[in-house]
């Protein structure tokens, strides 16, 4: 049974795949992705004859075919391919056979001693420590793999069975088999050919012949769809500001002007720039007046309006422009503002062309063409066919496989393609056609063996005898043994999902996996420090980019697998937050999903987003059904009324476009983005705490972000740009010492507690090679003063929530400026003696044992967050409302028209505010209340592979 011991690699030896370098290399343990299984219920998937096929067992298969695919695709196998290979099957076809094996065993009452089940589990190395066999280390190995030792050892025996079995039915090659063998080998020919090209034949083709060709054919020549459309360009307009106007949207822009190092640059450099934004809003309100008077038909006659028609490869704008472009329609044909090229456009659409069928004179170039290879191809192969019985060609010497150089004038190339397929043909006489064009005509005039010293074919027989008795014998087995699938009804789909968080100074990358009751198991994870961002914003895509790469590649490298999209955090930095409310009739008098999303996104139509803004997070903090208040849930309620208060968390547009090109340019999509501080507050809070309010404040290296999370939502968010690396900064300027080494105090003595009298020998800036002591009492003092400094500015913040009360569960400070000795006495004494919890994020699966400190919090939350931990209700980036126990991926967004909205008056649109008018009001708003038998796809692989012997 060598063929079938070679396909299943782990009966040869089980534990190879648990070793510590396969571990490491290949991940096969951790490769699972969305269509590997899961438990819940009954372990069984299957029953074959007394034999039971698990779960694990199912997850097993699963991840060591996913591992193989993946070797040979050199990493890049991933899992759309794997759903494409039916991996799940080739899975479970597998451990039918496996499980076919075993009632064969059992009914030649074969067994497996306990003590070699001991002997072959201390005989794996992966398992030894110093030497000797270690319990520890054998508990270890099993852990990381994902296995218990139950379940390891019921692998082990069940290999061994099976061997027992394949030691009973092992074939054996005969010495008039191997000749056999070895004649078809290594047979030599002596051969007659000749070479055609496709100049040994001259087409002619007719107008006529093209024309009935591109008759039977025309449904292949279409035109593109076309879109006629009308549009104004909008006359730029230069504004005269004041320095105070110029220095308050410096102040709410100043991130957007950078230098080529990253840097912000000063007001004074800035200073152009800032009045280009301002400019671009004096021009975007105006293009708004321009777009309502297009749409009342009471343009300024001085505006001109031009015509052009289009389509997706003459499209002169940009591909985003053009997909909205097509979704017009002469109902609703204008589209609002568009900045182009320096200018915004007001584009109407005046009507649009379907496809259709190009006329022959349209068409023509493209017939031609095609016309011509075909009937090139159809005479070339009709030439070779009429040749084939009486050509006279060059006679070749003995040939072999290897004889690339001995058929001129064929290339080595064109030689080896031609020989690999002639010692394949059953026939004396016949054509090979070449990829190049060219076809060579053969004719077989002599063959003889090729004699080869010390040549065994003993292995190429056994492979031939093994394979054929495998098929034989399965086939048999099947034919008695009854098999019972309900692996259907019993095995649920697993998620796996990468989970990015972006950090002021690391960047984190999660893979995990998320099981159908929403538990999570963690598959890989990579840590980098942070490049390109400064205070939570990205000041370098590139850079930025080069960090997420470089976790996302560790990741990948322990979890064996790869992803095509993540879920990513998005810092306090970029947003503004603002509280709104909506309210809709209930025409069947029973609040359901459809009516909870509509009310929402009536809330969220309410709040007047600006177009220039983009909504991270719409969260419902406040149900009310009629007239009772404070809803915990109204799904199910009968109520003629529904009403909603939200937080909605929005951030400029411009930040989601840097932050998605920083992460694709990593080789990912973004699939969905989290408010770091809400990921926070989803990964250390406690429904205890969720309900009755409490702070949650995640302090990092450079930013602190606040949450507060009440009624079970977020209330109030806020961004600081303070954190443990200040510390850092205030130590080097004050013992006068290089930042790496200050840092290094910080680590080492750094702490609220009463300090010693202690001298400590430092290098000086500068001058590393010179040192000076420095008393610890200094460092503690610096250290305090930061520390406290920093509580006073959060304090200050949650003054400013106006929210203060509803903390009935106090403060939950979370990050890695946290792991500081005495913060929390000093944050107690500091939030006026408030309950101060310090938190760790909630334990998971996996490997998670670096991941268990404060400084991971928002990594871990947003894998919470992928496994419906967020609030009861929300309607996310993409727009979608989510929901605690279903995801309403499907459910379209309202339509507008369905929410009753007043119609936009001059008035109003003098009231359109700039992008820095809009940033103030939103600040200030955030601080107000509101079978069958074909082999599978593996065996077709190893099938040619086997020709090759």
């Amino acid at each position: 049974m060598i063929t079938w011991m070679q396909r299943h690699r782990k009966y040869l030896n089980i534990t190879l795949w648990i070793s510590v370098g396969a571990f490491v290399a290949a991940g096969p343990m951790f490769a699972i992705g969305s269509g590997s299984f899961s438990g819940g219920g009954a372990d069984a998937v299957a029953k074959v004859g007394n034999v039971e096929v698990s779960i694990h067992q199912m997850n097993s298969a699963y991840r060591q075919l996913f591992s193989r695919y993946n070797q040979m695709f050199q990493g890049k196998f991933d899992e759309a391919q794997a759903k494409a290979f039916g991996l799940q099957k080739q899975a479970l076809d597998q451990l039918i056979d496996e499980a076919l094996l075993i009632n064969l065993a059992q009914s030649f009452k074969l067994e497996v001693m306990d003590k070699e089940v001991s002997k072959n589990i201390a005989s794996t190395d992966a398992f030894y420590k110093d030497a000797k066999f270690n319990k520890d280390t054998y508990k270890k190995v099993l852990k990381q793999a994902h296995l218990s030792i139950t379940e390891y050892e019921a692998d082990v025996r069940r290999s061994l069975l099976i061997q027992k079995l394949m030691g009973i039915l092992s074939a054996q090659a005969l010495p008039l088999e191997e000749e056999a063998v070895s004649t078809a080998l290594y047979i030599n020919d002596k051969i007659s050919y000749k070479v055609l090209n496709k100049t040994d034949i001259n087409i002619q083709v007719t107008p006529e012949q093209e024309k009935a060709y591109w008759e039977g054919n025309k449904f292949n020549y279409m035109t593109e769809p076309t879109l006629s459309i009308e549009y104004i360009e909008q006359k730029n307009i230069e504004g005269t500001y004041t320095p105070e106007e110029i220095k308050i949207a410096y102040e709410s822009n100043k991130h957007d002007f950078t230098n080529e190092k990253g840097e912000i640059k000063s007001l004074e450099d800035a200073t152009s720039l800032v009045k280009d934004v301002l400019d671009k809003a004096a021009n975007n309100k105006e293009a708004l007046r321009t777009y309502i008077a297009y749409k009342k038909d009471k343009l300024d006659e001085s505006l001109i309006k031009k015509h052009l028609v289009i389509s997706k490869s003459t499209n002169p704008y940009s591909k985003e422009v053009y997909e909205k472009l097509s979704k017009l329609s002469t109902a609703k044909p204008y589209l609002k503002p568009q900045y182009i090229n320096g200018k915004f456009l007001i584009i109407k659409l005046i009507v649009s062309k379907a496809s259709e069928v190009k006329t022959y004179a349209q068409a023509q170039e493209q017939v031609s063409a095609q016309y011509l290879k075909e009937e090139t191809h159809k005479q070339f192969t009709q030439l070779a066919k009429n040749s084939v019985q009486s050509f006279m060609g060059k006679t070749s010497g003995f040939l072999t496989r290897e004889s690339i150089d001995k058929l001129s004038p064929l290339s080595e190339y064109e030689a080896a393609e031609f020989l690999e397929s002639l010692f394949t043909q059953n026939t004396k006489r016949g054509f090979i056609p070449l990829k190049e064009g060219k076809i060579v005509l053969f004719n077989i005039l002599e063959q003889k063996l090729l004699k080869k010293e010390n040549n065994t074919q003993e292995q190429n027989v056994l492979r031939l005898k093994t394979s054929l008795l495998n098929d034989g014998l399965l086939k048999k087995t099947r034919s008695t043994v009854p098999c019972d699938f309900i692996f259907r009804r019993k095995i649920a789909l697993n998620r796996t999902v990468l989970a990015i968080d972006i950090g002021s100074t690391k960047i984190c990358a999660i893979i995990s996996e998320i099981d159908d009751d929403d538990k999570i198991q963690i598959l890989g994870a990579g840590i980098s420090k942070a490049q390109g961002l400064k205070k939570g914003s990205i000041t370098n895509i590139e850079l930025a980019s080069k960090s997420i790469k470089n976790a996302l590649n560790d990741a990948k490298r322990v979890a064996g697998t790869n992803f095509t999209k993540a879920i990513v955090s998005i810092s306090g930095a970029y947003t503004k937050s603002l509280n709104s409310s909506g309210i809709v009739n209930i025409p069947n008098k029973e609040v359901g999903l459809k009516e909870i999303n509509r009310v929402m996104h009536t809330s969220l139509y309410n709040a007047n987003i600006p177009n220039e803004y983009e909504v991270l997070h719409t969260l419902p903090y406040n149900f009310k059904v009629d007239d009772q208040d404070f809803i915990e849930d109204p799904l199910g309620m009968n109520a003629a009324r529904l009403e909603v208060e939200t937080h909605i968390i929005t951030t400029q547009k411009s930040n989601i476009n840097n932050l998605r090109k920083a992460v694709k340019a990593a080789g990912v999509d973004v699939e969905n983005i989290v408010l770091s501080g809400y990921a926070s507050a989803i990964a250390t809070l406690n429904s205890d705490e969720k309900e009755l309010g409490a702070a949650v404040i995640d302090m990092g290296g450079s930013t602190c972000n606040i949450v507060i999370h009440s009624g079970n939502s977020v209330r109030y968010n806020d961004f600081l740009g303070v954190g443990s690396n200040h510390i850092t900064n205030d130590l080097s300027m004050a013992l006068h010492t290089p930042l790496n080494t200050a840092d290094n105090v910080k680590m080492t003595y750094g702490s609220l507690h009463t300090p010693s009298n202690d001298l400590i020998e430092l290098p000086v800036i500068g001058d590393e090679e010179t040192t000076h002591e420095v008393s610890l009492e200094v460092v503690y003092n610096v250290i305090y003063a930061r520390v406290e400094e920093t509580m006073m500015i959060i304090a200050q913040s949650l003054e400013k929530s106006g929210l203060k009360e509803h903390l009935g569960a106090g403060i939950v400070l979370t990050g890695g400026f946290t792991k500081m000795e005495g913060i929390r006495e000093l944050a107690v004494a500091i939030f006026d003696n408030m309950p101060v919890r310090l938190a760790k994020p909630s334990e998971m699966e996996g490997l998670f044992d670096t991941l268990r400190d404060p400084a991971y919090s928002g990594a871990i939350g947003l894998l919470k967050y992928a496994a419906n931990g967020y609030s009861p209700y929300e309607i996310d980036v993409n727009k979608h409302m989510r929901h605690k126990n279903e995801s309403i991926e499907g459910r379209e967004t309202p339509n507008i028209a369905d929410i009753a909205t007043p119609s936009i008056s001059d008035e109003e649109i003098n009231s359109v505010q700039s992008p820095m008018d809009v940033k103030n009001e939103l600040a200030s708003l955030s601080t107000q209340k509101n079978t069958n038998d074909e082999p599978s796809i593996f065996s077709k692989m190893w099938q040619w592979a086997t020709q090759l012997f």
